[in-house]
């Protein structure tokens, strides 16, 4: 009766010890930030704070609304998802919707303007936001 107790005793504290320990995290998905960088701009809501982040201070949009620019590290590193950059995966390549293309990491937060898209490696219909 003592061996069972004492076996499932000493599978309870490794069970316990095992969830303490290290998580295997893959060193990319690790350096990831918790916060996209557009919504780091988006948070940084006057001249000062962006600039201390190494943001410019714009008029944005048909509005001309002050807000926060940063660059993104990977501007025009290849992508076929947004997933895969800073900011979102784009083409140059207009009227390819629906064709296979490789994109290209969009250069900052500043998303106004037309630009076409890449989800999957697929060229998306061309977005304006004005």
């Amino acid at each position: 009766m003592f061996k069972i107790i004492f076996v499932n005793l000493m599978l309870a504290v490794l069970m316990t010890v095992q969830g303490c320990g290290v998580n295997s995290v893959e060193p990319e998905q690790a350096a990831k930030p918790l916060v996209s960088l557009v919504q780091q701009a988006r948070a940084l809501s006057s001249r000062q704070s962006c600039e201390a982040e190494g943001g410019a201070w714009q008029k944005l949009g048909k509005l001309q609304r002050e807000a926060c620019v940063l660059s993104a590290s990977d501007a025009g590193k290849s992508c076929s998802n947004k997933s895969d950059c800073e900011v979102t995966c784009i083409t140059m390549e207009r009227g390819k919707t629906g064709s296979e293309v490789v994109g290209q990491c969009y250069h900052s937060t500043n998303l106004f303007g037309c630009r076409t898209y890449v989800s999957s490696g697929v060229a998306q219909p061309t977005l304006c936001i004005d």
